[in-house]
């Protein structure tokens, strides 16, 4: 596992050569690894400051102090970015070892545009649910 993950970051602009259908699920096992506790710790402080000041509000009858929620938006923005960083720096490698896997599966490289479109196309507002429908397929795909 840990020689997939080396591999995957020091051939992070290798578009040429061929990777093994083991070193590609080290590197997703690997990144699911290190986003799950983030994505968990980002989505329990998001979700438990305004559950906490619901709670508040809807225990004690008054106004709650908008602290709770900022403080706990606040730790949730701090992993957001934390996870953003994350994304950006696995961009390019994520995209060597998938052009890599597609070669080494016979597979042309343009390929890797049915999985990049639908992910673009998911952050327009008006084509996100028909972004979504599409992009399931050409993930499995």
């Amino acid at each position: 596992m840990f020689a997939a993950y080396k591999k995957f970051w020091t051939h992070y602009a290798d578009f040429s050569s061929r990777s093994s259908r083991s070193d590609y699920w080290w590197v997703v096992l690997c990144h699911v690894i290190v986003t799950a506790p983030l994505f968990i710790i980002f989505w329990a402080s998001a979700f438990g400051s305004i559950l906490s000041a619901a709670v508040q509000d809807s225990t004690y009858g008054y106004e709650s102090d908008p602290s709770a929620i900022l403080a706990g938006a606040g730790f949730a923005v701090i992993f957001w970015f934390i996870l953003l960083i994350y994304y950006l720096a696995i961009l390019v490698p994520s995209m060597a070892i998938i052009v890599r896997r597609l070669r080494d599966a016979g597979y042309h490289w343009a390929f890797l545009f049915l999985a990049i479109g639908p992910s673009i196309a998911i952050l327009i507002p008006v084509l996100n649910i028909i972004a979504v429908l599409v992009a399931l397929p050409c993930f499995i795909a």
